[in-house]
Parts: structure tokens; C-alpha cells; sequence
């Protein structure tokens, strides 16, 4: 065994643990899945959210008036 080589640590390789993939979404207008850019209703984000894609948040006043919406 090459000494210069780096020991095995008990998660693998020795590398950091990657993050956890970003948690799956879709648009409520378009519903497409996981689109990129999420916007967020912040009236309805707890329980079942209100969420819209680049493609649809300009329609947003129509789509869901009065709500504010914040990019996450």
C-alpha cells in the first residue's frame, strides 16, 4: 500500500458527504416539475403551498391576486 495514500475514512472515499438534492417541486400554474427558479406565495407557504416558475410568475397577479411572492 502507497503510504501518500490517503486513508479510507468510514463514510468512503474521504471526500465530504455531497448535499441532499434540492426537494422536488412543481409549478402551480404550468405544473411542471421542478421548472428551476421556484417563487413562493408567502400567505399560503405553510401546509400546501402556492409555488410558480419563471415561465408564470409574472402572471401571478392574475393567477393569485393580493398574494406577495418571494424567490427561495
Amino acid at each position: 500500500m502507497n503510504r501518500n495514500t490517503q486513508a479510507a475514512t468510514p463514510y468512503g472515499s474521504g471526500f465530504p458527504p455531497r448535499p441532499p438534492p434540492p426537494s422536488p417541486w412543481w409549478c402551480n400554474s404550468c405544473r411542471r416539475s421542478n421548472p428551476g427558479r421556484r417563487y413562493q406565495c408567502q400567505v399560503c407557504r405553510r401546509g400546501n403551498t402556492y409555488d410558480l416558475c419563471d415561465r408564470c410568475i409574472n402572471k401571478a397577479p392574475t393567477l393569485h391576486p393580493g398574494h406577495p411572492f418571494r424567490l427561495v
